[in-house]
């Protein structure tokens, strides 16, 4: 397994576009460094501490998951962390059946996992990364701090190339 497989190329994303939906979690202002983006574009990016924060786009989180570099290297050793923050075995799953990527694009899912959304093959389309990424934040600022199981009306934004 190459690292690099599981992860998008990040040039020449525009970063300010990309977290314009994303202030109700990280605050304008905040230092972030991207570092690396998985093909379901969940961010590994560097704070002003350098430690490294994991934005989870599909359930709306961000965490940090290594006080350095070399200590989140040492975290990749473990089976259930490549599992977890790289979806390895779902990657492997969707590009068996087909589905590539594009410059620009991601994995993403039809039902988010936040809202009971499975990770299986089937649940998953080719998305815009940018598009993909507002419709995330857009539905994590209208459920974040809500205790799980809440009854909630969501509002849903349209989403090229989901069926």
């Amino acid at each position: 397994m190459e690292l690099e497989d599981y992860l998008l190329s990040m040039e020449g994303i525009d970063w300010t576009q990309l977290f314009s939906e994303w202030t109700w979690l990280i605050p304008p202002g905040t230092q972030i460094q991207p570092w690396m983006m998985n093909a379901f574009g969940d961010l590994f990016w560097f704070d002003e501490q350098e430690q490294v924060n994991f934005l989870n786009i599909s359930d709306g989180t961000n965490e940090v998951v290594a006080e350095t570099q070399d200590e989140f290297f040492d975290l990749l050793e473990d089976e259930d962390n490549l599992t977890q923050w790289l979806l390895i075995d779902l990657v492997d799953e969707v590009q068996a059946e087909g589905l590539k990527l594009e410059q620009d694009q991601c994995y993403g899912f039809k039902l988010l996992p936040t809202l009971e959304g499975e990770f299986e093959a089937s649940n998953v389309y080719v998305s815009d990364l940018y598009e993909y990424w507002d419709f995330c934040g857009i539905i994590g600022r209208q459920i974040d701090g809500l205790p799980d199981g809440s009854d909630v009306t969501i509002e849903i934004p349209d989403r090229e190339g989901f069926e």
